[in-house]
């Protein structure tokens, strides 16, 4: 189940979902479709999260995510979708820019063997 999320309660949203999933070890694509063909481009993969944070200057809002090692910006957002945990997908974030892509924000769900 995915959730969009209103613009005016972005920063504080963004500010909650970091607060509960900082330290988290996560999955970070980037997805655009040209020509009906989807690419994708999985940008890392284990890294903990470090916090999520949103910028706004002239008109334009610039979302940067914070890992343990780089940040990755996304640029003239235009929409946030919080994706709820399923087995599909996990638990994260769409975040869509002008430009028709999507940069999918998931964490990884570590199960313990018994």
């Amino acid at each position: 189940m995915a959730e969009n999320i209103d613009k005016p309660e972005w920063k504080e949203f963004l500010r909650n979902f970091s607060t509960r999933h900082i330290g988290e070890r996560t999955r970070l694509g980037v997805f655009d479709i040209r020509d009906g063909v989807v690419n994708d481009l999985w940008i890392e993969d284990g890294v903990p999260l470090i916090g999520i944070d949103i910028d706004t200057k002239e008109g334009k809002r610039t979302i940067g995510i914070a890992f343990e090692n780089f940040r990755h910006s996304i640029e003239n957002v235009l929409k946030i979708i919080q994706v709820n945990d399923s087995e599909e997908v996990g638990e994260g974030l769409d975040i869509q820019d002008d430009e028709g892509k999507t940069t999918a924000l998931r964490f990884e769900n570590y199960q313990s063997e018994d």
